[in-house]
């Protein structure tokens, strides 16, 4: 058994922070973390602590891409080309750039809030080797109980995450605020020999078209998504032990 959540009191509290630094509703945030509890329970999905075993034993000591929805995310052709990855973790909207033969013979893990679209988290899901890493928050959460229906088809291979308390048995706090860090601080979390990134481009001014779904090209970056990638650096740099 792996520890997945070496310093949950000091995770909370920073996660506490970044959500009050950036204006949200932290009622909200309670009533998404209550939300995913009892979704979790109804459709009974599988034990996050067994998928991480699972992960642990696949991807430790083992050379991890990660993808980010930032604008380097235009190389990712030459990127997978160019080097061998025993895994694939993409955040959300970013894993529209795999097609089926990038996650053949290895695991690919999806990391998003579904912001980006349902489509990149049924595709990854739909291949064999493949997990998802679904985040409940204030602003998703209703819209995540309207396609419960959809999630249960692959409840044996997601994980519930959510960033306040409370927790139940099948949900987890993963330091992270944005798709893009939460994906990496995953990464660490399992103990690659290798990590490479592209598209983790946190002090970028621009966002690529796998940003969002309205997006048709390279854009300028909001202040707001400015804000939110500035902690996501402070987040990573915080728990560098992940």
């Amino acid at each position: 058994m792996i520890s997945i959540e070496p310093d949950l009191l000091r995770l909370y509290h920073m996660l506490k922070r970044v959500i009050t630094d950036l204006g949200y509703d932290y009622e909200k945030e309670y009533d998404a973390s209550l939300t995913a509890c009892v979704l979790a329970n109804s459709i009974d999905i599988i034990d996050p602590y067994k998928i991480f075993e699972r992960l642990f034993k696949k991807l430790s000591n083992r050379h991890i891409l990660v993808i980010g929805a930032g604008p380097s995310i235009y190389n990712i052709d030459r990127r997978l080309t160019s080097e061998i990855y025993d895994g694939v973790i993409c955040s959300d909207g970013a894993c529209r750039v795999l097609r089926e033969n990038a996650c053949l013979n290895k695991t690919c893990i999806w990391v998003g809030d579904l912001d980006g679209g349902i489509d990149s988290f049924e595709k990854i899901s739909n291949f064999q080797n493949s997990f998802s890493f679904l985040h409940f928050h204030g602003d998703n959460y209703i819209d995540i109980i309207k396609i419960s229906d959809k999630i249960r088809e692959f409840r044996d291979k997601i994980v519930f995450t959510v960033q306040t308390l409370p927790l139940c048995p099948k949900t987890i706090l993963i330091p992270g605020f944005t798709d893009g860090d939460r994906a990496l601080l995953l990464t660490k979390l399992l103990k690659p020999s290798k990590i490479s990134v592209v598209g983790m481009d946190l002090e970028s001014y621009y966002v690529s078209m796998y940003s969002k779904p309205s997006l048709k090209d390279i854009d300028l970056i909001t202040p707001s998504k400015r804000r939110k990638l500035e902690w996501a650096k402070r987040l990573i740099d915080m728990f560098p032990y992940y």
